[in-house]
């Protein structure tokens, strides 16, 4: 059975009218298969959110439920569609 990590990933994006923002988004790679021994990425969703701590809780959530990395997109979409900004 694969293991799967779950990282947060942060980045800076330029928002017209407001300028670069902090915005995080969710890792996830295979802990037991690596390339050149490097973490081999399964699937990566930048820019989900500004909002640290909501990006905290969905990371703990899909640990939780043990999320496989092919359907990270369609949570994600999911998770985005269901939040208030």
């Amino acid at each position: 059975m694969d293991t799967y990590i779950y990282e947060i990933t942060e980045s800076v994006d330029f928002v017209e009218d407001t300028g670069s923002i902090k915005t995080y988004g969710i890792r996830i790679y295979n802990a037991d298969k690596k390339i050149a021994g490097r973490k081999n990425e399964s699937c990566r969703v930048d820019s989900i959110s500004p909002d640290y701590p909501k990006i905290a809780a969905f990371k703990q959530m899909l640990e939780e439920f043990g999320l496989y990395p092919i359907h990270l997109r369609d949570v994600v979409e999911d998770f985005l569609s269901s939040q208030s900004f």
